[in-house]
C-alpha cells in the first residue's frame, strides 16, 4: 500500500483517537463525506448483520484511505491482487463501536449516503438487525436528489478524488476535468455549486451508457477549480492537478506523459505519444481546412484534401498500432522482471 510516497505493510491498522471534537477539522469531515459518497459503502454483513463502513482503492493511491484510518480507525486489507494490467486493490474496513462513531460524524454532512450513514450510526442490536439490513438495502435502491447534497470545496475535493479525472487531450493544449457517477444527484449539486462560485463559466452534465458525466472543458475553468481543490485538501489526484496546472504550449507532451504515469492502466497501451499527438492535431487541422473548402465551394481542392486525410488517418492508425504493441511488450517485460508469472 502506497500513500504520499511511503509504503505501508498490510494489513495496516490504526486506532483512532478522540479526533472528532479536537483534531478533526470540519474540512476533513466534509472531504471524507465527499469521498465516501464516491467510493464508500455501508454494509450489513454476516449472519448477525454486523454493520461496517468500507472503501476500496488501488494499492498505489491510498492517501484518502490513510486519512480515514487516522480519523476513524479501522484497518486496510488486501482486497484483490494485481492481475495483468489491473493494479492490486486494497480495502479499508471499520466495524463495531468505531463504525457507529464514524458514521455519526460523517452523517452530519448532507450527502448522497447521509441516510445510510445515519442508519449505521443507530445500528440496532441483533434481534432487530434483519429489519435494519432490509432498510439499508431500500436506502441503497432509492434514487438520491440534488437537494440531499450540500457541496463545499472540501466535499468536492473528496468526491473528485474518488470519481474524478484530469486529462490533457491529444489534439489540443487544454485541461479537462470530468466526474462520472451512476446517479445524477451529486453531480447536479456540484454543477450548481460551481455555477454559483464561477458564474462566468459553464459545465456540461450528460448521460452516457447508464452513467452521468460532469465535464469542465474550458482550460481557465479547469485551472480555477483544480487550484481550489488542491487548497481544500485534494489528496489522491493532487499531483495530477499540479501537473495539469503546469501546462504550457511548450510542455504539452511532458504533461500528458506525467498524467499517464499518475493514472491507472486502463488505457495505458492506447494513449498517444508525442508523435501521435502531433499527427492527431495535423489531421484535425486538415479536417478544419476541408470543412472550410466545402463551405466556400472549392470543389477542386476538396477531393484532393479528402484523399490526403485518408492517407494521414491510415498512417496514424498503423503507427498507433505499432506503438500499442511496443507498450504492451514493454509492460510484459516489466511485469516479468517484478516476479509476475504467466498462467
Amino acid at each position: 500500500m502506497n500513500a504520499f510516497g511511503k509504503q505501508y505493510k498490510l494489513p495496516f491498522r490504526f486506532v483512532a483517537k478522540d479526533l472528532f471534537s479536537e483534531t478533526a477539522l470540519r474540512h476533513d469531515l466534509e472531504y471524507c463525506a465527499g469521498f465516501f459518497d464516491g467510493d464508500g459503502c455501508v454494509t450489513g454483513v454476516g449472519r448477525d448483520g454486523t454493520c461496517r463502513l468500507q472503501i476500496g482503492q488501488s494499492a498505489s493511491s491510498c492517501e484518502a484511505l490513510l486519512l480515514f484510518a487516522r480519523l476513524f480507525g479501522g484497518a486496510v486489507y488486501v482486497q484483490r491482487r494485481g492481475k495483468g494490467s489491473a493494479k492490486p486493490m486494497v480495502q479499508w474496513q471499520l466495524g463495531g463501536e468505531a463504525c457507529i462513531k464514524a458514521a455519526a460524524a460523517l452523517g452530519c454532512h448532507p450527502s448522497v449516503k447521509q441516510s445510510q450513514l445515519q442508519l449505521a450510526a443507530s445500528w440496532p442490536k441483533p434481534p432487530l438487525r434483519d429489519t435494519a439490513v432490509k432498510h439499508l438495502r431500500a436506502l441503497k435502491d432509492a434514487t438520491p436528489k440534488p437537494e440531499d447534497v450540500h457541496c463545499s470545496w472540501s466535499y468536492l475535493a473528496g468526491f473528485f478524488d474518488a470519481e474524478g479525472c484530469i486529462s490533457v487531450p491529444a489534439k489540443q493544449r487544454s485541461v479537462v476535468l470530468q466526474i462520472g457517477q451512476k446517479h445524477k444527484a451529486a453531480l447536479a449539486a456540484i454543477q450548481s455549486f460551481l455555477g454559483f462560485e464561477f458564474p462566468q463559466y459553464s459545465s456540461h452534465l450528460r448521460s452516457f451508457k447508464g452513467m452521468w458525466h460532469l465535464s469542465l472543458e474550458k482550460t481557465d475553468f479547469s485551472r480555477c477549480v483544480s487550484t481550489r481543490m488542491v487548497s481544500f485538501g485534494l489528496r489522491v489526484k493532487r499531483e495530477s492537478a499540479k501537473a495539469a496546472l503546469s501546462l504550457e504550449d511548450s510542455n504539452h507532451a511532458v504533461v500528458r506523459a506525467k498524467l499517464a504515469g499518475l493514472s491507472g492502466n486502463q488505457s495505458k497501451s492506447i494513449r498517444l505519444d508525442e508523435e501521435g499527438c502531433f499527427r492527431a492535431r495535423a489531421i484535425a487541422a486538415a479536417q478544419t481546412k476541408l470543412y472550410y473548402y466545402s463551405s466556400v465551394g472549392r470543389a477542386d481542392l476538396v477531393g484532393q484534401l479528402k484523399l490526403e486525410i485518408t492517407h494521414m488517418k491510415e498512417r496514424h492508425a498503423r503507427l498507433n498500432a505499432e506503438h500499442r504493441i511496443s507498450n504492451l511488450r514493454r509492460q510484459v517485460r516489466i511485469m516479468l522482471r517484478t516476479g509476475c508469472v504467466a498462467e
